[in-house]
């Protein structure tokens, strides 16, 4: 039996979708990335600085967040619009790309054996994510690995859950595989500007999911899971200062991520402590 191959010239007949809101300045580099995907399209809040502009540019269509037409629309429900944009795509195959995220050039082709195959042996895939600071592939740091499930099928998930730290819902039972080429997520060259970036949005998006769904339980859930966190950074900490070679963060990079956690557990307790009393005193 003759199995069809596709050519490399040939598009591959996946789509991919990205979130974007007044996201000019990194949504060229990202779609560049993305050129040999048959469908690409954004998912866009109503920009107001040529990011619809810049896709249709590129050859990407445009897909509403809202209903709206009111401008810069801040999304309240990551899952809920990672669902609203998985939904939108051509292909049963997807793939999800941050406006601020690139593929490597061996990520496309990875993807086209996969989707050329008639069986291919994972219909679920995570990539590896590797950071880009001043230039450079950062090589180790304390978060690695770093892989997140971006490639599937549609028909092995169920869309996405919760309002922020977004999980993609794979059916039970379903294996999951994985691409060997990465993903790259540029940094801030100045650690103010990542601290800044950062810190502020990440503990406003904890609030929110904290008052929506804290409890006592969840938070003991919290702590054990902040503490094991620790002690796995810790333990990588000590593999990138003193065994891994190659390009490295500054080490107040690395200690962001410990502060991060005793800062999100700080404010898991501060939510808790508050729903507590009012529950006390209504």
């Amino acid at each position: 039996m003759m199995l069809y191959v596709m050519e490399q010239t040939e598009k591959i007949p996946a789509s991919v979708g990205i979130l974007t809101l007044n996201n000019a300045k990194d949504l060229p580099r990202a779609l560049e990335s993305v050129a040999a995907f048959d469908d690409l399209y954004i998912c866009d809040g109503n920009s107001t600085d040529g990011t619809q502009d810049i896709a249709r540019a590129h050859g990407a269509r445009v897909v509403k967040q809202v209903e709206t037409d009111e401008p810069t629309q801040k999304i309240t429900d990551f899952g809920a619009v990672r669902t609203l944009c998985w939904r939108a795509a051509k292909y049963e195959w997807y793939f999800r790309l941050d406006s601020d995220e690139y593929l490597s050039p061996g990520v496309a082709e990875e993807i086209r054996a996969i989707v050329a195959d008639p069986n291919p042996p994972f219909r679920v895939y995570k990539i590896p994510r590797k950071y880009v600071w001043r230039g450079n592939i950062i090589d180790d740091t304390i978060t690695y690995p770093n892989r997140q499930i971006r490639f599937f099928r549609r028909d092995a998930v169920d869309g996405y859950t919760k309002i922020t730290h977004e999980a993609v819902v794979v059916h039970e039972g379903e294996p999951v595989g994985f691409l060997k080429s990465p993903m790259l997520v540029p940094m801030s060259d100045s650690f103010e500007e990542f601290d800044t970036s950062r810190t502020v949005r990440a503990l406003d998006w904890d609030r929110r999911h904290y008052e929506a769904t804290m409890t006592l339980r969840k938070w003991i859930g919290a702590l054990l899971f902040t503490s094991a966190t620790i002690a796995l950074f810790t333990a990588r900490l000590i593999r990138v200062r003193l065994i891994s070679r190659g390009n490295k963060f500054p080490f107040r990079y690395e200690w962001w991520r410990y502060s991060y956690q005793f800062q999100t557990m700080w404010l898991a307790t501060k939510v808790l402590v508050g729903k507590l009393t009012r529950s006390r005193f209504s």
